[in-house]
């Protein structure tokens, strides 16, 4: 049946409103509409899912019409609009060239309806999961694997994907060797080597070519999870912060949270709590890179977010089984961030077995403040002791769970909740002791979930804490750098603790090299 365009429909949507966004509820209780517009020759399609059929192709600045509201559909063919009043509505869409569009909708109070195509009953879109892919860079390769793993379950009324890909050149030539970075919703197909959703329009896809973006500037960021959350607003975030890592240091080869070669730069950890403002709290941050998870980085981002989930080991022992996390969202997308954070530490060892050695854990936020208050009381009477607590925690140094082996930049990467029980046992100090015994309570209070798989990792508890040696943190820092001391300075942590001071006399009496 041919559409056709209601005047009074329209004429209803238009009466009493102002701005592009939505206008306010005409009376009583309200609710929101949102939905994705193709089109399809001169057809216009409403779907409640951000997958097109062939032929189809987002209908962006197609207006979206409805009592209580107008909106515009954007380069995804997203469009939402709040304050709509309650009960059966008829949402209009209109298009220059094309046949207008009504699709009827029943708005229920508190919820967003998914309107058209696959929408059936109203279904409020219960998780966002933002994926930052920082891939210009030796893993590229990874990136398009993950993209490929997730497009086999993909985004559905209640759960979207939006991905942000920056590729390199030269590490991976597959999925047509494009260079750049682009932006797109994650959708559902059978193609075990393609990405399909990555495509442009000129490729027959939805995904928007940004040219070449610098996704180590914090900025780019922000502006990602602020798109994010403004076009796919949902009841919970999920944010991947997915890079080369490098634990809290900045700048050491290109590395800290996330690295991009074409600009040689790094996104530092001090950085994080500009780049992860979205203006909306975000229920989990992954970080998916290495030695992220210690209480340098997570203190940084506590602001940001509820967990955090990430591992404190180095790269070799990196690998999140993405399609696992949302499978799990798909089949209860009504689950609780704490309760789904859990389940992917579980997840990730899980995949683990038998292939390798790791540890995950997942942290909340709120529980931060009580462990720097401890490490802070603890690190103050370690400084009270003097030359023979420096002494005997030298001697005990080797024997906690370091997770940066020998490597001369990375081997001051320790457990915390190992390290501080070690320490506290060989000084033997009443006080200590106690102190010790607080910052393993408040370290237990945080660590939501915690596991880890094999020998190396077998004393791993949840959060890293870093405790160098006299080189790497005394000595002439990386290409001309100040010397690591001075970037640890300046971290959130070494404001709140006296941690860096301690860790000042600690390395100032180790024997010089």
């Amino acid at each position: 049946m041919r559409p056709t365009l209601r005047p009074l429909a329209l004429l209803a949507a238009l009466a009493g409103l102002s701005g592009c966004s939505g206008g306010g509820p005409l009376s009583g209780l309200t609710g929101s509409v949102a939905g994705f517009v193709y089109l399809n020759g001169s057809q216009l399609v409403v779907r409640a899912h951000a997958t097109p059929d062939a032929g189809e192709t987002p209908a962006g600045g197609a207006g979206c019409f409805i009592a209580g509201g107008i909106g515009t559909a954007d380069n995804l063919g997203f469009f939402q609009i709040d304050g709509v009043p309650t009960g059966a509505q008829t949402l209009t869409v209109t298009l220059s060239g094309a046949l207008p569009l009504d699709v009827p909708v029943t708005i229920v109070a508190g919820q967003t309806t998914l309107a058209g195509l696959g929408g059936g009953p109203p279904v409020a879109r219960q998780w966002t999961v933002l994926l930052y892919l920082a891939a210009d860079n030796a893993r590229e390769a990874e990136a398009l694997a993950t993209l490929n793993a997730l497009e086999t379950i993909g985004s559905s009324d209640a759960v979207t994907v939006l991905a942000l890909l920056d590729r390199a050149g030269g590490f991976d030539t597959s999925n047509g060797n494009w260079t750049g970075t682009r932006r797109f919703v994650v959708g559902q197909d059978a193609d075990p080597q393609t990405v399909t959703s990555s495509r442009t329009s000129t490729e027959g896809g939805t995904a928007v070519d940004l040219g070449e973006q610098d996704l180590a500037d914090p900025a780019i960021l922000r502006a990602f999870l602020r798109f994010g959350v403004q076009s796919f607003p949902a009841s919970h975030y999920l944010a991947v912060v997915w890079g080369t890592g490098g634990g809290w240091r900045t700048g050491v080869s290109g590395r800290s949270v996330v690295g991009d070669d074409a600009g040689g730069t790094s996104l530092a950890v001090t950085g994080l709590d500009t780049a992860l403002d979205a203006n909306q709290d975000l229920d989990i941050v992954v970080f998916d890179a290495p030695f992220l998870q210690s209480l340098e980085a997570a203190y940084e981002a506590r602001r940001r977010c509820d967990v955090i989930v990430g591992t404190e080991a180095g790269s070799a022992a990196l690998s999140f089984p993405y399609a696992r996390w949302l499978q799990r969202l798909a089949a209860n997308p009504f689950v609780a961030g704490p309760n789904l954070a859990r389940a992917m530490v579980d997840d990730t060892l899980d995949a683990a077995t038998g292939s390798r050695e790791t540890c995950a854990s997942a942290v909340a936020t709120d529980g931060l403040a009580d462990l720097a208050d401890a490490l802070d009381a603890y690190a103050g009477r370690l400084r009270d002791l003097g030359a023979a607590a420096q002494n005997s925690a030298t001697a005990v140094r080797g024997e906690a769970q370091r997770f940066g082996g020998a490597d001369p930049v990375f081997g001051g990467y320790f457990d915390l909740g190992d390290l501080v029980s070690r320490t506290a046992t060989a000084v033997s100090d009443g006080t200590l002791t106690l102190r010790a015994i607080a910052v393993q309570s408040a370290l237990s209070n945080a660590v939501l979930r915690n596991g880890r798989t094999g020998s190396s990792m077998a004393a791993a508890t949840g959060l890293g804490l870093y405790c160098p040696d006299r080189a790497d943190y005394l000595g002439p820092g990386v290409g001309g750098r100040p010397a690591t001391r001075a970037d640890y300075a300046e971290l959130a942590l070494s404001g709140a603790t006296h941690w860096d001071e301690w860790l000042d006399e600690f390395t100032a009496r180790m024997p010089a090299p």
